[in-house]
């Protein structure tokens, strides 16, 4: 097991495995740089893709909307608004509650 040199902070220790130092690898041995950029790619492409379906939905909504025109129009808007009165954290609590619409049950959890 290789040590630090003398002069250096934590000499006499151990160094991190892998040898590259402090947060190069973990104990599973895969590298924390490639966990962080995996898991940045998840997470891009979950977002990329969350505002394609906004843009894809409010764009036929409103083409709906114009060309309709009148009582659709109206509906639309009510549809809307009523969306928009509630916060986001509100909705995400209701949707991610324990034993709500997305959340895990009692059973799930034992």
């Amino acid at each position: 097991m290789p040590l630090r040199a003398a002069g250096a902070p934590g000499a006499g220790r151990a160094a991190a495995p892998g040898g590259g130092g402090a947060g190069t690898a973990r104990a599973g041995g895969a590298p924390v740089g490639e966990l962080v950029r995996r898991s940045g790619r998840v997470a891009l492409l979950v977002g990329l893709a969350s505002v394609v379906f906004a843009i894809v939905l409010g764009v036929s909504l409103g083409l709906v909307a114009g060309y309709a025109g009148g009582k659709v129009d109206a509906f639309i808007m009510r549809v809307a608004d009523v969306q928009l009165s509630f916060p986001a954290i509100l909705i995400a609590l209701l949707l991610f509650r324990p034993n709500g619409i997305l959340g895990s049950s009692e059973r799930e959890k034992i």
